[in-house]
């Protein structure tokens, strides 16, 4: 499954043209082209677990204390770190905002949509099939793009190809000039504590900016 998707992601971003990659820029997430291959070293990863202490929020080596942070993490995502910040939008349904963000009809919106969560290598099919005849519609499909990198390379779930529903409501703060990087952070701060604490043994949200 991990090979379709990254199938499907290549494919859709082999077929931008350079606008389309211009325009992507005002989602401030270019700089996952680059280090979406960037291979995960999990073995350091599950050493490193062992020096974090799930209380303070460090990692501490004796004496010595390093906490991953926002100026760490902008520098790495290219992001400017004095952008407000974007935050999640809690929704009792976030049909209508996925329509919306990516023009597409409800009938569609609810194949993507399973137990799981949202089904990100359907989103990308689906977007690709989309020809864009204006503006806003190409937006649209590069939104699709957007949340594909989000929800698998910055706010990871359990569930591979799959995403909270959530991250559509940061698609509009993001094309506002708001950042991602204060709650990539706090939620891969959030991943440690519950790898610590025996709660998960899978490194959440996102272990390949850490």
């Amino acid at each position: 499954m991990a090979l379709v998707f990254m199938d499907c992601l290549e494919s859709f971003i082999s077929k931008m043209d350079f606008v389309s990659r211009n325009n992507f820029n005002s989602f401030k997430l270019h700089s996952l082209f680059s280090i979406k291959g960037v291979r995960r070293e999990w073995d350091l990863l599950r050493a490193s677990f062992n020096f974090w202490d799930p209380e303070d929020h460090v990692f501490r080596f004796h004496l010595d204390e390093i906490c991953p942070t926002i100026e760490e993490f902008s520098a790495i995502l290219d992001i400017d770190q004095h952008l407000p910040f974007a935050v999640p939008v809690l929704k009792r349904s976030y049909h209508e905002t996925l329509c919306e963000v990516l023009g597409l009809p409800l009938p569609i919106v609810m194949k993507m949509l399973e137990s799981r969560g949202l089904n990100l290598r359907l989103l990308l099919e689906e977007a690709q099939t989309k020809v864009p005849n204006s503006v806003l519609e190409s937006h649209q499909k590069l939104s699709a793009l957007a949340m594909a990198f989000i929800g698998e390379f910055l706010l990871s779930s359990p569930h591979f190809e799959f995403a909270d529903v959530r991250i559509s409501t940061f698609i509009p703060q993001l094309l506002q000039g708001k950042s991602i990087v204060p709650i990539v952070l706090a939620k891969t701060l959030n991943g440690l504590d519950a790898v610590v604490r025996g709660e998960t043994s899978i490194l959440l949200r996102s272990p390949l900016v850490l």
